[in-house]
């Protein structure tokens, strides 16, 4: 098992792309688990741009539904992250059946999580089931993977495409506060309609005027999506 500077042990292999394998590892000196990203091979540069982007945003986030960030390097590039002992939402969903209110206590802690990101002016730009992790004891929603956030005074113009939760605008390399509207509108549709298309065809027209293909007609105030949403979510199908 490969060992990072004399202190992080890494033992299993999460998820790879072009440029991170993400593993499993464990902080050798306490034994505790963490997650750690490092680049793939050829990879150094373009890792340590996103690894230190990343790095920069969420050590100063303090937030119980955002992942914490642990560690960085910048000589053998690497970044290290709270470990989450759960699924994300998308393997969780497809694996169990979520009771309603459950699923709507994950939206509310995801709503406050992204209401606390737009007062620090970061925008995530990447809002997905595959990116909220569920953890298994405490039902806590933790909202993941920050590669892609950006402050809303820096410009980058990067063009991001997550299929159907991305908003159009990100394909021109456009965003703001109504891009993480827009995901957290069809994350809701994901999480509160999994019973029939009936519920996802009544959600979708709720929700609708929030998922605008022009987003100067969508409002940039992710509190809407909480006024639309049923208050009490056990009944709201069946009334």
């Amino acid at each position: 098992m490969s060992v990072i500077d004399n202190k992080y042990r890494l033992l299993t292999l999460l998820s790879e792309n072009e440029v991170s394998s993400v593993f499993l590892g464990e902080y050798m000196p306490t034994g505790r688990y963490v997650i750690i990203k490092i680049p793939a091979p050829g990879q150094e540069q373009l890792a340590l741009v996103r690894y230190e982007k990343e790095y920069g945003i969420l050590v100063g986030l303090n937030h119980p539904n955002i992942i914490k960030v642990i560690d960085f390097s910048n000589r053998f590039p690497y970044l290290v992250l709270e470990y989450i002992d759960g699924e994300n939402a998308l393997t969780a969903y497809k694996n169990h059946s979520v009771p309603l209110d459950e699923s709507y206590a994950y939206l509310l802690q995801l709503h406050g999580a992204i209401k606390y990101l737009h007062r620090q002016r970061i925008i995530h730009r990447d809002i997905k089931p595959s990116n909220i992790l569920i953890e298994k004891h405490s039902k806590r929603a933790v909202l993941v993977d920050f590669e892609t956030s950006r402050n809303i005074n820096d410009i980058d113009n990067i063009k991001i495409y997550s299929g159907d939760y991305s908003p159009p605008e990100l394909l021109n390399g456009h965003s703001d506060y109504f891009t993480d509207t827009y995901s957290l509108s069809k994350v809701a549709i994901f999480m509160l309609s999994n019973k029939s298309p009936t519920e996802k065809i009544t959600l979708y027209h709720r929700l609708s005027y929030l998922m605008e293909e022009d987003y100067t007609k969508r409002s940039n105030y992710v509190d809407e999506i909480l006024s639309i949403l049923p208050k009490k979510p056990l009944l709201y199908f069946y009334q």
